[in-house]
């Protein structure tokens, strides 16, 4: 079993410890610095916080404060270029899962692992804590009736630890940054689990793609959008980030996201552990939303709150589609939320639960028929999630979508796509300072390597290499630059990155930069006639100048009246007279 305990801070050996011992059958053990929390391999925890994993959160206050988890390091702050959330009704490359929990819980995630390799027409993307737990588990995806017909190439293997199998909750949001996948990182509402809050990061590496970090305390499932930037959260949100208005929530969300979010009332927590908006709403459209419906309840708080919802969301222009929900008391289990809402969406395939419970079983083919009808063209294919549904949670709360890449086709495959994160407005550099340039970049297969190249001609040529950074730079995306002396106000920046087959893709300053110094108006040109300054002057200048000046080429209308070094939008003897001058005189 690998070791994913955590030092419990300040926990006094003592009392306190020993309640918590107690309370989780003795998952938590004591240790020379205080308890350790730990999540035995093969043991199902429940979605929720548990009573020693909240002993533990309180016994550790400085774990709740936004990334305080010992594993983060996420120092990219918050995306800059134009952010997209995708719907997860949007076009899906691959679905991540983590392999925990037990026999019962890998099963149905062998069931969803057929059905997405197959008829989702997507990858899987598999957590395993050790390299040995990989090796067992990989072979029987082929071998297992559970998982018979599962498209083996499409399950990728990530030995990255994990301590719970809801993935949901704290696995990496993906959204789009000007056309590139980043992922925006949260902290895990159960601080406790650190193995689990800590996985985008190790996950982002292991994708290439960047890690930004979104200042909240929340737990995933709390939140669902479309494609044109509506969100919702519940309540729970606010709750969670005391320090915060609910005004600044919705704008880091903005920021991060791109999304307006509204945010809803929430379930008690004696009819829903989580309090998450996934367990009674999910959108499937860009105006399309499934609300559940406690039809044999009807009057109790949680049906008053869904059926407002369901009005207020089909006032505002939203076609709604109601699905049964039931909320009973299950001996050893406590009150069980039974959700039909709570599913996965997949290109052109949708998972949704089945239960056995007596009193609920009678619901399952209502579900399937209301799902049918929402989504037609889509397959619907239900899988048993009784076990899911006894933990708080269903199979919505195990997966986390990752998008598309949206590189062009090209080649037989997809280019890579790349954004300059810095050098994106106008700014004086000095000669000899050193400053960082800094980019994201996404392909479908992976980036492996990135060229930084200036241009002191506004683009028309890139005819100075920054440098370059190998593929093992290329999660972090930046380089360290000292700037030339070589003046100019026309100086642009530009990133190339390159996959494995040789395709490329690029971005440059869409404005003009400037290098401090006087502008060398003779030295137009390097050996060979290739359009750059190259800090000498020969005949190559020359002709280059008289090239375009007969062209009427905008490079040469270097002059104003009186020879002012200015632009005027003529082509007159100012504009020799000006070159020679500058030339003669070595600038």
């Amino acid at each position: 079993m690998a070791q994913r305990s955590r030092v419990c801070g300040d926990l006094p050996v003592g009392v306190l410890a020993a309640v918590l011992c107690a309370l989780s059958g003795g998952a938590v053990a004591l240790g020379q610095a205080g308890g350790l929390v730990d999540y035995p391999e093969g043991v199902a925890v429940p979605r929720f916080a548990t009573a020693a994993e909240k002993l533990w959160m309180d016994a550790n206050p400085w774990s709740r404060s936004v990334n305080g988890s010992l594993n983060k390091n996420v120092t990219n702050g918050a995306p800059t270029g134009v952010v997209v959330g995708p719907g997860e009704y949007a076009p899906c490359e691959g679905i991540i899962m983590a392999w925990e929990g037990g026999t019962a819980l890998n099963n149905i995630q062998r069931q969803m692992t057929a059905q997405i390799t197959t008829v989702g027409g997507a990858d899987v993307y598999l957590m395993f804590d050790t390299t040995a737990e990989r090796d067992s588990v990989m072979p029987t995806l082929s071998t297992n009736a559970l998982s018979a017909g599962t498209v083996v190439s499409r399950v990728i293997p990530v030995v990255a630890t994990t301590d719970t199998i809801w993935l949901r909750d704290y696995g990496p949001r993906y959204v789009y940054e000007s056309g590139v996948r980043v992922i925006s990182d949260h902290t895990y509402n159960v601080t406790s689990r650190v193995n689990d809050n800590a996985l985008p990061v190790p996950f982002g590496a292991f994708k290439r793609h960047a890690v930004y970090t979104l200042p909240l305390l929340h737990g995933g499932g709390n939140y669902h959008l479309n494609s044109t930037g509506i969100g919702f959260a519940t309540q729970l949100i606010a709750n969670e980030n005391p320090s915060r208005t609910a005004a600044q929530i919705q704008a880091l969300w903005q920021q991060h996201w791109g999304v307006s979010t509204t945010l809803t009332g929430a379930l008690a927590t004696s009819v829903d552990g989580t309090q998450h908006i996934d367990m009674w709403m999910q959108i499937i459209g860009d105006n399309k939303v499934v609300v559940s419906d406690f039809v044999a309840q009807s009057g109790t708080a949680q049906d008053n709150l869904v059926d407002l919802w369901a009005t207020t969301l089909a006032s505002q222009g939203w076609q709604v589609t109601r699905m049964p929900a039931r909320n009973l008391p299950v001996s050893g289990w406590g009150n069980v939320h039974y959700t039909y809402t709570n599913v996965v969406m997949c290109n052109n395939l949708v998972l949704i639960p089945s239960f056995t419970n007596a009193s609920v079983t009678v619901y399952n083919a209502q579900a399937l028929a209301a799902w049918q009808a929402a989504m037609p063209t889509h397959t619907i294919v239900q899988v048993p999630s009784e076990d899911l549904a006894r933990l708080a949670g269903v199979m919505h709360c195990i997966v986390m979508h990752m998008p598309r890449h949206q590189g062009a086709a090209v080649a037989g495959g997809l280019a890579p796509t790349a954004f300059l994160r810095t050098q994106r407005t106008a700014a004086t550099l000095t000669p000899g300072a050193v400053v960082p340039v800094r980019f994201i970049s996404d392909d479908d297969q992976r980036v492996v390597g990135a060229t930084i190249q200036a241009s002191t001609n506004g683009g028309l040529d890139w005819n100075l290499t920054v440098g370059t950074v190998g593929e093992a730079g290329v999660n972090a995306g930046t380089l360290n630059w000292t700037v030339p002396n070589v003046p100019t106000d026309q100086l642009r920046v530009r990133v190339v990155v390159s996959d494995p087959n040789g395709r490329t893709g690029s971005d440059a300053s869409p404005v003009n930069l400037t290098i401090a110094g006087a502008r060398c108006i003779g030295d137009t040109a390097s050996a060979g006639l290739v359009l750059a300054p190259d800090g000498e002057l020969t005949a190559d200048d020359v002709i280059v100048f008289i090239n375009w000046f007969s062209a009427s080429d905008a490079r040469a209308d270097v002059a104003g009246p009186g020879q002012t070094p200015t632009s005027d939008g003529e082509f007159t003897a100012d504009d020799i007279m000006l070159f020679v001058g500058r030339f003669t005189a070595g600038c």
